[in-house]
């Protein structure tokens, strides 16, 4: 299952002058360019995930088919490599091969 989902690059470094990029994209950007929460759950809500519960400072997300993935940090925080990279996992994003 492959998803095409938009980032949103407002602030940061572009590829080529483009103002978004698809997951696959951001996945092989993101080493030089950290993606913010924001950014993350934005993706996540375009993909009809819905916003389930909070605690703390975790926003746990639901997909329509029952799946659960968790966004972790403040809106405005890095999302660690590891973190996107589970998150790809739960959703069902596929990672580019390189």
């Amino acid at each position: 299952m492959h998803f095409s989902v938009l980032i949103p690059l407002v602030g940061r470094r572009s590829l080529k002058g483009q103002k978004f990029l698809t997951v696959v994209e951001a996945v092989s950007f993101a080493w030089s360019v950290p993606l913010k929460a924001r950014d993350v759950i934005g993706s996540l809500e375009r993909q009809q995930w819905r916003h389930v519960r909070t605690s703390g400072d975790q926003r746990i997300y639901r997909s329509p088919d029952g799946r659960i993935t968790v966004v972790s940090g403040e809106l405005g925080e890095d999302v660690r490599q590891g973190t996107w990279r589970a998150i790809l996992k739960q959703t069902g994003i596929e990672e580019p091969e390189k």
